[in-house]
């Protein structure tokens, strides 16, 4: 049997790296450090988190770097434990109502899923 792919848009993934204290994922008025971000494209994002979501429960995605910040409105797609018991898989969809900022995340996270001219992107400090 095949799953049927329902992502939208194209997806990739963040260079290897030290990216703690850049993303946060927040439930209510709790902020959940996020370990790893991956699957990033213009309408959503998977992440690696402690906390876990039901499905379609309201979250957000907080990137910072410098003093930007950035909050994206968006729904737990899905939510899983891992399999090595170290936290939870989720896939979060963006709101398609914020289009502009989640472009704008899209764009500010952009230098850690691309080289420009071969070169790597160093992180900001946080």
């Amino acid at each position: 049997m095949t799953i049927k792919e329902k992502r939208r848009n194209t997806r990739s993934e963040l260079n290897p790296g030290d990216h703690h204290n850049l993303f946060f994922l927040e439930k209510g008025d709790v902020s959940h450090p996020i370990s790893k971000v991956r699957d990033v494209s213009i309408s959503g994002v998977g992440i690696i988190t402690d906390a876990p979501a039901e499905s379609s429960e309201k979250v957000a995605l907080t990137y910072h770097s410098g003093d930007f910040r950035l909050t994206i409105n968006g729904i737990a797609a899905w939510c899983s434990a891992n399999d090595d018991g170290n936290g939870y898989a989720m896939g979060i969809e963006f709101d398609a109502c914020d289009a502009a900022d989640n472009s704008l995340f899209f764009l500010a996270v952009r230098k850690y899923l691309d080289d420009f001219d071969n070169v790597p992107v160093p992180m900001a400090e946080a």
